[in-house]
């Protein structure tokens, strides 16, 4: 069985309850659908309801309609995934093992190769980012970070640590974290920013002023002024068990998934 966090019948019972959510911030969702323990790499949701999971533990995505509740399992020939970004219901990038990047046009039903960066950790793609015209970005080992068009482009980052998320809301406005670092590239510069203490795994903007930011210990970290300043938000998890992907769909709805199949969500922005 799966090793789960906090779960209890008064789990289900307030699954969908604000008040429960709004009382505990962050809470801990089980669902059976997705079998055995699994170490979780990537999620990306494109509205309430349809969302993806990567794993680097199976040949597989998970994909969900029911806000999480329910999961189906995509088969690809990628091997392990690390990571997912969706333009829409349809059309998506993804990518992990060998470096490979793919983009789907039918929701993960079939990837079809772009081309290959070394180490891939991480991808991101601007708000309002069509399929007729895409530019993201895409990070991963030895401070790599790589623009993603029809091609892909190496951005020389100035660092050399494993950079295992990134976050671009907007074109020219990228953050990226590995390590204990967090950096921000202004389409032309790298800049390295103030971080709360801890090692991250990965970062979400929602716009280019507030994000949050989570890694090792169950770390999670808050900002609203683009990385100027952090702030530590509650996790529930008592045994601190590491966070490797967050995503949030707005400044209220969030999710974020870790080691051991610890899938946490918020519906306040993570604060009580």
């Amino acid at each position: 069985m799966k090793r789960i966090l906090l779960l209890t019948l008064f789990s289900f019972i307030f699954f969908n309850s604000n008040s429960f959510a709004q009382t505990y911030g962050w809470y801990v969702i089980d669902p059976p659908s997705i079998p055995g323990i699994v170490d979780f790499s990537d999620l990306y949701f494109t509205d309430y309801n349809t969302g993806w999971l990567t794993t680097s533990t199976y040949d597989s995505i998970y994909r969900t309609d029911d806000g999480a509740i329910t999961f189906s399992r995509q088969t690809t020939p990628l091997g392990y995934t690390s990571a997912i970004h969706m333009l829409d219901a349809d059309n998506g990038y993804s990518g992990g093992a060998g470096g490979w990047i793919y983009n789907t046009t039918n929701g993960g039903l079939n990837w079809n190769f772009i081309g290959s960066m070394g180490t891939l950790l991480d991808i991101s793609f601007p708000f309002g980012t069509t399929p007729a015209n895409p530019i993201g970005y895409a990070c991963g080992g030895n401070g790599q970070v790589w623009e993603i068009t029809s091609g892909l482009t190496n951005l020389n980052s100035p660092s050399s640590t494993t950079l295992s998320g990134i976050s671009a809301p907007s074109v020219n406005n990228v953050w990226v974290s590995g390590g204990g670092r967090i950096y921000y590239y202004n389409g032309t510069n790298f800049a390295s920013q103030t971080t709360p203490a801890g090692t991250f795994n990965d970062i979400h903007f929602i716009n280019n002023q507030e994000g949050w930011v989570v890694g090792s210990g169950g770390v999670i970290g808050h900002t609203t002024n683009g990385g100027t300043s952090w702030n530590e938000q509650t996790n529930p998890d008592t045994q601190n068990r590491t966070l490797i992907k967050v995503f949030f769909l707005d400044a209220n709805n969030g999710w974020a998934v870790g080691i051991d199949g610890v899938i946490l969500r918020t519906i306040n922005g993570g604060t009580n």
